[in-house]
């Protein structure tokens, strides 16, 4: 069976953006619409998860530890590695974490037009993702194909999808729109 699993969210934690809801609300919310696992990505902050463990396995929710590291300016997904990645500050860090630890390396929407997102520097450092990350956000012309062969490219999943916004996914569910 299919496990529903968030690896990019953040909370009233995240110290870059402003976001309204706490850690425990967003554990109640992904366990209402049946996510199995969580990792709440903050920006440049590893959320210590430990407190929070109890309270997400008892409502069936396992917490991976995650960050949303800015690496040379870009924003990066580090999941579940030993050491967090907190004090990785450039791709050849990254390659070296890498090397001695276990974790999962996620661009997210990099191909969105923000500066902070990896864009041309997926092709330089490929070898790096393991996934990609395509925006739930539409905006007409800015959303590529390119993630998708990215993904072939190096042989690694890409999550996410490209929708318009009358699309319902489970991401609106889990961080419903406001107004």
């Amino acid at each position: 069976m299919p496990i529903k699993v968030e690896l990019h969210s953040h909370t009233s934690d995240d110290p870059f953006d402003v976001i309204p809801y706490s850690t425990r609300d967003l554990i109640d919310r992904a366990a209402r619409l049946g996510y199995g696992a969580l990792a709440i990505t903050l920006h440049d902050k590893q959320l210590d998860v430990a407190p929070f463990r109890e309270y997400a396995s008892k409502r069936g929710i396992v917490l991976i530890p995650g960050i949303e590291r800015t690496i040379q300016g870009k924003h990066v997904l580090l999941i579940n590695f030993a050491n967090g990645g907190a004090n990785v500050t450039s791709f050849d860090q990254l390659a070296d974490l890498k090397r001695h630890d276990r974790g999962l390396v996620i661009a997210p929407h990099p191909f969105y037009p923000w500066p902070a997102c990896m864009g041309s520097m997926m092709d330089r450092h490929a070898a790096l993702v393991d996934a990609v990350e395509i925006h739930g956000m539409y905006a007409p012309g800015a959303i590529s194909t390119r993630p998708q062969c990215v993904g072939r490219q190096t042989r690694e999943a890409c999550c996410g999808q490209r929708r318009r916004p009358s699309a319902v996914t489970a991401r609106d569910d889990l961080f419903p729109r406001r107004g």
